[in-house]
């Protein structure tokens, strides 16, 4: 079989002919045929592109030689495509920072260039009735406007730049040429591949590589976007190994339906948080002072065009359904990067001994009790944090928004228990990626988890109704209420799969769930909430032995609520401002409750406890 590699001297190009011509690679498979041997490579790019590649292993290869020229000439890749039932696949294009700058040469290459490549399969289809296959690069930037989440390959296509929009007609211009028998073509759109060596490029996404590669260099580096917005992103082997299986799929008859050959590739949904804390956990303790310092210089503008992007995450269903492979976890592609790249790389691994994956997801028999608590900076969750470590739970995971501030707890629970095994992680808990990324690593590290406190939460100061802004709202319903959910249900799921299985958890609801305080619209209805979560929870949870339950607590002090101590406003039937300087508790009274209820056997289950200053004006507040 002949393979036209249309952008081989680029990243992707170069990767799948070092796939290709791979010892323990059979070849490509012809629709409908067996899988035949890659006798021929030919890589196609623009003058010049090559000059640095002179010692890459693709071209010391005999069946692989280089060809130049300009896509934009038809003439060329008439000359290229000129054997019948070979493959082509198209990566070349203008990426988007450029296209955006210059609208003309992004037309010309990806539009004027696409066609011309289809063009010429099409030529060679008229001789011979063999049909080229071809492959077209297209991408996920194809989805801009849309609400739907994740993205779906049914998801309509309304790009946001020129770039996605070449790639858009792309592949309806691949649907097309395919229903009307000029090609066997399919059109496989492309998430963000990480960790990609080099430098820098174009794209906005670029700091979702240069995160993991610059440090990994011994480079500094500044991160431009937000460390909690999730990307789709891929890895380099997936990419590959996916483009060579939807190369192979069976999409069905040429001319007949479903006559949409386009293929979102499977993904994953990533923070660059999720990136820095795997890249800290996969490089060694003793390695760790080589790797280049991470800072923040956010740029408000680039910022805001990556949390516009559709692709936080990809519905990968259909792909999966074709037989494409599922990406790996963050920690192994960054193992794979260093290995792939190792002469780009300060640091190196030591020998992988065994399947560590599966050891890790093995069910455990151990005494390890693992309490993860949320919020765990500061007040509530830095107090129960420890007295959780003194009544016998050995595995504390700690979690929350600020690294230092967890360092901090940490400090403390080793303190009062110096059995305890501490594991601290930045997790911002509204963002799924982040929440899952969360339970994998506590999967690994510890095996189970046997207690969930839910207690990251935000509070709004008091104004009128009328006056909340809807973004204030959905701020505080994203903390108290999403954050919530999505650790309640990533707990579940290790939960049911653990062995013993079951645990608990303890939900922090609010006494103001059934009486607020005026002008609160927005916390009481996020915590009112809680309480039905709480509840459902708990019905769900029992045929798996997972407890549910929650604590309200009235006038605890902390920075959170120190105001009340200083003057609470107090209902009045004609809405004028009243305060009362109420009674507070220590905050050690909630912790010593929070222990009680995770120490109950799996039998028992408080559903809901009031803990509150005795004194406190609740009784009659509402």
């Amino acid at each position: 079989m002949k393979v036209l590699v249309v952008g081989g001297a680029g990243f992707l190009g170069q990767e799948l002919c070092k796939s290709l011509i791979r010892p323990d690679n059979a070849g490509l498979k012809r629709r409908g045929g067996d899988v035949e041997a890659v006798e021929q490579i030919v890589l196609f790019d623009m003058p010049g592109f090559f000059d640095a590649l002179k010692t890459s292993p693709c071209l010391q290869d005999p069946r692989v030689r280089i060809e130049t020229g300009s896509i934009e000439d038809p003439a060329t890749l008439a000359r290229l495509v000129d054997t019948p039932g070979m493959t082509v696949f198209h990566l070349a294009g203008i990426m988007s920072g450029q296209g955006e700058k210059d609208f003309d040469l992004c037309m010309r290459v990806n539009l004027d260039g696409c066609r011309n490549v289809l063009e010429a399969c099409r030529a060679r289809q008229a001789e011979d009735s063999r049909l080229v296959r071809v492959v077209f690069a297209s991408s996920c930037a194809t989805f801009g406007e849309t609400t739907d989440l994740p993205v779906k390959d049914h998801t309509k296509q309304v790009p946001l730049n020129t770039y996605g929009v070449t790639k858009t007609v792309g592949e309806l211009l691949v649907n097309d040429y395919t229903r009307k028998g000029f090609v066997d073509g399919c059109s496989a759109r492309l998430p963000t591949v990480i960790v990609r060596p080099g430098a820098p490029n174009a794209a906005s996404t670029s700091c979702f590589s240069g995160v993991a590669r610059e440090p990994l260099k011994g480079v500094d580096v500044a991160l431009p976007v937000g460390r909690h917005l999730p990307h789709a992103v891929t890895s380099t082997r997936a990419i590959i190994a996916n483009l060579k299986a939807l190369h192979d799929a069976d999409m069905g008859a040429v001319g007949q339906a479903p006559i949409d050959r386009a293929v979102s590739l499977p993904s994953i949904s990533v923070t660059l948080q999720v990136i820095i804390d795997a890249l800290h956990r996969v490089v060694p303790e003793n390695q760790r002072s080589k790797l280049g310092k991470i800072t923040d210089a956010v740029d408000p503008f680039l910022s805001g065009v990556v949390e516009s992007m559709a692709v936080k995450s990809i519905d990968s269903s259909k792909a999966l359904a074709l037989g494409l492979q599922e990406v790996p976890d963050v920690d192994t592609i960054i193992r794979e990067y260093i290995e792939d790249f190792s002469s780009d790389c300060v640091v190196s691994l030591p020998p992988v001994v065994g399947d560590v994956e599966n050891l890790a997801k093995r069910p455990r028999h151990t005494t390890i009790k693992v309490a993860l608590i949320t919020g765990a900076g500061s007040g509530v969750g830095r107090a129960c944090a420890v007295a959780l470590a003194k009544g016998g739970f050995n595995g504390i995971v700690l979690v929350g928004r600020r690294q230092e501030a967890l360092e901090e707890t940490a400090a403390l629970v080793v303190k009062e228990s110096a059995n305890a095994q501490v594991m601290n992680r930045s997790c911002d808990v509204t963002q799924p990626p982040e929440v899952q990324s969360l339970f994998l690593d506590i999967e690994r590290r510890f095996g189970r988890c046997d207690l969930l406190f839910n207690n990251a939460g935000v509070g709004h100061p008091p104004m009128p109704l009328e006056d909340v802004p809807v973004s204030e709202f959905q701020r505080t319903l994203d903390t108290n209420v999403t954050g919530t959910f999505l650790c309640t249900q990533g707990a579940f799921k290790l939960m049911k799969k653990q062995n013993p299985q079951g645990g608990r958890i303890i939900n922090n609801g609010s006494v103001s769930a059934d009486r607020p305080r005026p002008l609160s619209a927005a916390y009481t209805a996020s915590k009112h909430a809680v309480t039905g979560l709480t509840k459902s929870t708990a019905l769900d949870g029992r045929a798996y032995g997972i407890a549910c339950g929650q604590i309200d607590i009235g006038n605890a002090a902390t920075d959170m609520s120190g105001y009340i101590g200083k003057g609470a406003l107090q209902a009045t039937p004609d809405g004028s401002e009243s305060r009362l300087v109420e009674p507070m508790m220590d905050i050690k009274n909630v912790a010593k409750t929070v222990e009680y209820m995770a120490s109950l056997p799996q039998e028992a289950n408080v559903l809901f406890l009031t803990v509150m200053a005795t004194n406190m004006p609740l009784i009659g507040r509402g």
